[in-house]
Parts: C-alpha cells; structure tokens; sequence
C-alpha cells in the first residue's frame, strides 16, 4: 500500500459457491453494513417513501437524476453528479440505501440517505471525510435533499457498491455444509485489521464491528470495513467529557498510550469475535475463548477520557 492508503490490487479467483457480484442485482449490502435492516429489498414502485424532493426517484428506474454534490475527499467544490437505476436494497430506522450508476463513469454507488438534525453535525460524515484507505469503503460525494415536511432536510452519501459481506459468503458457506477456504479466512481478516490499524491511526474508533459490517467483492477478494454511523473520534469524546484541566506532558503521554491500548484491544477482540463463524461456520465457547483472550491481552484500566467512547 503507498502512502496515501491507494490499494496494491490482489486479484483472487472467486471462491467456489460464494455469490458473484451478479448478486448485486437482487439486493446487497453495498456499503449499507448492518444499517440495511433486510437486504434484497424489491425497488420501489414510487418515488421516495421518505419524502426526498430533490432526489426524485422516478417510478423509471432509468431515468436520470442530477445533484449537486460535493467530492468526499479534499477541497469542498461541489460539482453536478448524475446517475441514473436508482432501486432500494435497504432501509431501516436510519432511513433508505439505493443503488445507481453513475453516468459519467458507469461505476454502481450506493447512496445511504439519512435524516440531517440541523442542529449538529453528522458525525459519520465528519468521520468518513477523513478517512481513505482501500479497506475503508470510500465516501464519493455527498449532498442534501428537502423532505416532505417544512425543514426536514436529509443527508445523502455516495458510497462504494461492493455487493457481499462476510456475513453473507459465511452463511452461504454454512447452508452448504462446508468451510471456507482458509486462504479467504487469511486474506479477509488481513484486510480486517489493517482496516482497524488505519483507523485507529486517524483516532477512529468503530465501535460495531461485525459480520454485516465488512464488505466483500467476491471477484477480487477485497474487504472494505463500512457503516461509521455509531463511531467516534477521540477528539470528539474529549470535547464531550469537557476536560478542562491541563495535565503534565507526561500523564498526558501515559493517558494517550493507554487509550491507544483499550481501542485495539477491544477492536481486536470483536473482530477475532466476529471472524471466527467465518473459520467455523460456528461460535467459539464464550468462556474458553474469554479466558484465553485475557490471558494473553490483561485488562488495563480504562482511562477517564474514554468513558464516553464506552458508552
């Protein structure tokens, strides 16, 4: 991986059985991660059930839709973005994901639109416009739309479509009675924590990492963590608790190491969690593994900055 987190490809043949990106048609996860609610929601027969005016879907699945919008990453210049198949494939209690494509490049996006409270920010905005690595799924753009009701406004990011999860390819593999193949096992957990050592490296803490939540390309073998909508920045659990004694250089030091120490391990911990079905097709025994987790990784006092992160 270069300096700017842009990936080396890996090509990996596609594992026998495992769902192709033909999927993707049928309803996937596309960066919606455990938000979606159910998957494979049928399009919809017409236009938004959350009353977006300026992102009319037409009961047309071709016809093409034009927004102003603004680049994910760097200088905030927004420009016109057209895309055009729109089609639902989740919604839940944070709102609706559809899928489209792009008109000028012909890549498929997924577009995860959320209620806005004027009040605040958004904190997975904020989040997501900080991060890029190829095991991040990738913010494009993102932009505003009016509601039905006066003053409703709602968030919408364009996100990458990568069209499994680990969720899925492992319960596929489970109803055929059979294992993974140890090296997908390997390449998706590499990924896995490199994603989680990025993050960590930008003060990111994910707090929901699972199944749902890491998506997967069954044609290149490529993992992308996703859905940062329950994460926190440090600074941001900071800024919350209101500190405003200033402590010596070296507490300081020592708090920020054992910080640093508590978000890996807890991280690690539920990806190890999370993973092993994917080894198995079964979860480990809670007490065998809590043991031996604690064992090799001892409890360490949680440090007061990050009461808020816990919560």
């Amino acid at each position: 991986m270069s300096g700017s987190g842009r990936p080396r490809t890996s090509s990996f043949a596609e594992p026998p059985g495992v769902p192709g990106a033909a999927a993707a048609s049928t309803g996937s996860a596309a960066a919606v991660g455990s938000s979606t609610g159910k998957s494979g929601v049928p399009p919809a027969s017409g236009g938004s059930s959350s009353g977006c005016s300026n992102l009319k879907l037409a009961r047309d699945s071709g016809k093409v839709t034009t927004v102003v919008a603004t680049p994910g990453q760097g200088p905030d210049r927004p420009q016109e973005v057209s895309y055009a198949d729109i089609k639902v494939i989740g919604n839940g209690s944070f709102g609706v994901v559809y899928q489209a494509r792009l008109i000028d490049s012909q890549e498929m996006v997924a577009i995860k639109k959320v209620l806005q409270d004027k009040r605040f920010k958004n904190r997975e905005l904020q989040i997501m416009r900080k991060l890029d690595h190829c095991n991040i799924v990738r913010l494009r753009y993102f932009f505003y739309s009016s509601g039905e009701k006066k003053d409703e406004v709602y968030l919408n990011l364009v996100l990458d479509f990568v069209p499994e999860t680990v969720y899925r390819v492992a319960r596929h593999f489970n109803k055929a009675k059979s294992i993974i193949p140890i090296i997908y096992v390997k390449v998706y957990m590499y990924q896995l924590f490199r994603s989680l050592a990025y993050i960590h490296s930008q003060g990111v803490c994910h707090r929901d990492i699972k199944p749902q939540n890491l998506l997967v390309d069954p044609e290149t073998a490529v993992l992308k963590l996703c859905d940062f909508g329950r994460s926190k920045l440090r600074a941001m659990a900071r800024g919350q608790q209101k500190i405003q004694s200033q402590q010596k250089n070296a507490k300081k030091a020592a708090e920020k190491k054992k910080s640093q120490g508590a978000d890996q391990k807890t991280a690690a911990k539920a990806a190890l969690v999370h993973t092993c079905p994917v080894c198995r097709t079964q979860m480990p025994d809670p007490k065998t593994f809590k043991q031996h987790f604690e064992s090799k990784h001892p409890k360490s006092p949680m440090p007061p900055e990050l009461a808020d992160v816990q919560a």
